[in-house]
Protein backbone atom coordinates (compact mmCIF):
# COMPACT_ATOMS: atom_id res chain seq x y z
CA UNK A 1 0.00 0.00 0.00
CA UNK A 2 1.82 3.64 -0.96
CA UNK A 3 0.86 6.63 0.06
CA UNK A 4 -1.79 7.49 -2.06
CA UNK A 5 -3.65 4.54 -1.47
CA UNK A 6 -3.53 5.13 2.65
CA UNK A 7 -4.51 8.68 2.04
CA UNK A 8 -7.82 7.96 0.19
CA UNK A 9 -8.92 5.27 2.61
CA UNK A 10 -8.51 7.77 5.10
CA UNK A 11 -10.29 10.44 3.68
CA UNK A 12 -13.26 7.82 2.30
CA UNK A 13 -13.18 6.85 5.79
CA UNK A 14 -13.27 10.09 7.30
CA UNK A 15 -15.42 11.83 4.84
CA UNK A 16 -18.17 9.22 4.33
CA UNK A 17 -21.56 10.16 3.53
CA UNK A 18 -23.99 9.02 5.63
CA UNK A 19 -27.77 10.20 5.75
CA UNK A 20 -28.50 12.57 8.97
CA UNK A 21 -30.01 11.07 11.84
CA UNK A 22 -32.03 12.28 14.76
CA UNK A 23 -29.28 13.82 18.09
CA UNK A 24 -30.13 15.41 21.47
CA UNK A 25 -26.97 18.32 20.34
CA UNK A 26 -25.29 18.99 17.42
CA UNK A 27 -21.78 20.71 18.23
CA UNK A 28 -19.54 22.76 16.63
CA UNK A 29 -15.96 23.00 16.89
CA UNK A 30 -14.49 26.62 16.18
CA UNK A 31 -16.54 27.81 14.02
CA UNK A 32 -14.25 30.03 12.30
CA UNK A 33 -16.93 31.56 9.75
CA UNK A 34 -20.91 31.13 9.18
CA UNK A 35 -20.88 28.32 6.52
CA UNK A 36 -19.09 26.02 8.83
CA UNK A 37 -22.38 26.05 11.26
CA UNK A 38 -24.79 25.08 7.82
CA UNK A 39 -24.86 21.40 8.97
CA UNK A 40 -25.55 21.92 12.29
CA UNK A 41 -28.10 24.38 11.12
CA UNK A 42 -29.58 22.09 8.72
CA UNK A 43 -30.07 19.45 10.95
CA UNK A 44 -31.88 21.97 13.35
CA UNK A 45 -34.25 23.00 10.59
CA UNK A 46 -34.69 19.40 9.69
CA UNK A 47 -36.29 18.82 13.46
CA UNK A 48 -33.30 16.26 13.96
CA UNK A 49 -31.55 18.28 16.91
CA UNK A 50 -33.30 20.96 19.26
CA UNK A 51 -29.63 22.64 20.13
CA UNK A 52 -26.77 23.60 19.10
CA UNK A 53 -23.71 24.11 20.75
CA UNK A 54 -20.67 26.18 19.47
CA UNK A 55 -17.43 26.10 21.04
CA UNK A 56 -14.63 28.41 19.91
CA UNK A 57 -15.27 31.10 17.57
CA UNK A 58 -13.71 33.07 14.17
CA UNK A 59 -11.23 35.61 14.41
CA UNK A 60 -13.05 39.35 15.67
CA UNK A 61 -14.01 42.10 13.66
CA UNK A 62 -12.57 44.42 16.16
CA UNK A 63 -9.30 42.65 17.34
Amino acid sequence: MDLYDSRAGISAFLFKKCPPEAVDLAFVLCSPSVSSLQPALALYKAGLTRRILISGGGTAVDG
